[in-house]
């Protein structure tokens, strides 16, 4: 459930960029050009040149972002379980165990989102550096 509201927000927020950007660089590479000249040309290389590196990391964002989310269904499911049948641990003692299993959980999410921040850094990093260089 949470998985599915997480993607609707994320489209919700990426829908008006997917239609609107090619305008934006069409409309910022007509104005530049207008100051520029053909100058203008040194930008759109480093543009184009910089397509395939950004390309390369929205996938793994993307992969890891899907890592993110079953990550975290896997631990509300457990959460649910535990607070479900927690007499159950009690009698039996097997917190332990439950808390090793949380505490996994826990230590991939914290990788996952670890590596997508680093990827998502660098996508920005990208970003700016296309236009300082363009």
């Amino acid at each position: 459930m949470t998985v599915d509201i997480q993607r609707f927000q994320d489209m919700a927020s990426w829908i008006n960029f997917m239609w609107s950007a090619p305008f934006q660089v069409l409309l910022s590479l007509f104005f530049l050009f207008q100051l520029l000249g053909i100058s203008v040309l040194a930008g759109l290389i480093c543009l184009v040149a910089f397509i395939p590196i950004n390309a390369k990391l929205s996938l793994a964002m993307r992969k890891y972002q899907q890592k993110q989310m079953t990550l975290k269904d896997e631990r509300l499911k457990l959460m649910n379980e535990i607070l479900n049948g927690i007499k159950v641990f009690k009698l039996y003692a097997w917190e332990e165990s439950i808390e090793d299993r949380i505490l996994g959980i826990r230590k991939n999410r914290i990788t996952t989102s670890s590596s997508y921040c680093l990827c998502k850094c660098n996508f920005f990093d990208n970003l700016v550096l296309c236009s300082i260089f363009g």
